[in-house]
């Protein structure tokens, strides 16, 4: 190989280097998303079921008067 042809594969392999770890910089932020949404679901999970018991008890209520 020539120095030209060393010089452009040196080039590729800095690339393919930085390449990796842009590629797990990216995992990790996708697994704190995942979290993050999960932990998403959960609190709207929990908001859906205070508002059912606040219109049961409102119905109850109601009912009762």
């Amino acid at each position: 190989m020539n120095d030209e042809n060393l010089e452009r594969l040196e080039k590729l392999q800095e690339r393919i280097e930085s390449l990796i770890e842009q590629v797990g910089v990216l995992k990790r932020l996708a697994e704190k998303a995942v979290k993050n949404a999960e932990g998403w679901r959960i609190l709207a999970e929990e908001a859906e079921e205070h508002y059912k018991q606040r219109i049961y008890e409102r119905d109850w209520t109601i009912g009762v008067n």
